[in-house]
């Protein structure tokens, strides 16, 4: 065991002395040269690029929040003027009128009209107004533009389902139009908890996405979009996602499960490109305004430095070979001409006097 012990520390010595003393000093030279050079600029580079990521990121959120903002400042206006409509005396009175079996006159539709023209509100986005009885008997329509009576159930089925809040849906029109619907259910001034029926404002989405969406972008392949708690794409800098649904989409799932979890962002692959997928959940109209941003975007701002970093790098190592080249020469030539020296044979070559 004692000798087993004694080889197995007499190894790496023996091992060492069979390499060339040149070739150790130049190994030993280079690795202590280089090995700084390059162990600090990896940590360089990922300490850097971590950062600049996050602080992209960090943007992108404070985007994201501000688009919010906007847009519930922008859709206010229009949920306010519904609750002017939806209070007035005459709207009251007239579907209260319908839903007790009285016929609907025309008194009762020009009667509203009337009113919402009195209703100071400048919108050139809102493109028509619907009161609808409890039995979904439409009370008031400006009527130049329709959609097929079974989306128009699916509109009122959502409006009742998210009040007393209000709804926010895309529809797609006869007209071939894109609008949105902010939808609310109407109850009687005197018995909040009696209701009355449905009042709808139908919004140009193009318009309002460009009000909401305008001039945001986060490069190529980037894309902001409203979807609403079933999935459904409510309004899209992308339009050909307009309408679509989502629901069973698994980016789509996971904002739901990360909203859960109080989270706002992952990472994801997106028609086969690595992505970045922030999130902001508005109570308000029970929506999501989601952002993707492909994760080349992001990295663009660390690349340039980064590469002048490897240049840098690359410089460095250079330098670093010529020094321990230099160095190496400077111990092995006067190690050279001892060992010249110690091998002479001659009495002439014995004689002969070394200066180093």
């Amino acid at each position: 065991m004692s000798l087993n012990a004694q080889k197995t520390r007499g190894f790496s010595p023996n091992m060492l002395r069979r390499i060339k003393l040149r070739t150790r000093l130049f190994v030993t030279f280079l690795i202590i040269s280089l090995v700084p050079v390059i162990t600090i600029g990896i940590f360089s580079y990922h300490a850097y690029t971590q950062s600049m990521n996050e602080k992209v990121k960090q943007a992108a959120l404070q985007s994201i929040e501000l688009l919010n903002n906007n847009m519930s400042t922008q859709l206010g206006i229009y949920s306010d003027y519904i609750g002017s409509i939806s209070v007035s005396d005459t709207v009251q009175n007239g579907v209260a009128s319908v839903n007790n079996g009285h016929p609907l006159t025309s008194d009762i539709v020009n009667g509203i009209g009337e009113m919402i023209v009195t209703i100071p509100f400048q919108s050139t986005h809102l493109k028509n107004i619907r009161v609808v009885s409890n039995d979904r008997t439409v009370i008031y329509d400006l009527g130049y533009d329709d959609i097929t009576p079974q989306r128009f159930n699916e509109l009122l089925d959502n409006i009742e389902a998210a009040s007393p809040q209000d709804s926010l849906q895309y529809i797609h029109t006869y007209r071939a139009n894109d609008k949105i619907v902010i939808g609310r259910k109407i109850y009687d001034i005197h018995h909040i908890s009696t209701p009355l029926g449905y009042i709808m404002l139908y919004i140009d989405e193009s318009q309002l996405s460009r009000y909401i969406f305008t001039d945001v972008s986060f490069g190529e392949g980037s894309n902001f979009l409203l979807i609403d708690a079933a999935g459904n794409v409510v309004s899209s800098q992308n339009a050909e996602l307009l309408g679509e649904d989502l629901a069973d989409d698994p980016i789509f799932q996971q904002i739901t499960a990360l909203r859960q979890a109080g989270e706002n962002n992952f990472l994801c692959e997106l028609n086969g490109v690595d992505t970045l997928t922030i999130f902001k959940y508005n109570t308000t109209y029970n929506v999501y305004l989601a952002a993707t941003i492909p994760q080349a975007y992001i990295t663009n701002g660390t690349r340039t430095i980064n590469m002048m970093l490897i240049a840098l790098a690359a410089v460095l190592v250079v330098v670093s070979v010529f020094l321990t080249l230099l160095v190496y020469r400077s111990v092995m030539h006067p190690i050279d001409n001892m060992v010249a020296a110690c091998n002479a044979k001659s009495d002439e070559e014995i004689g002969l006097k070394i200066n180093d």
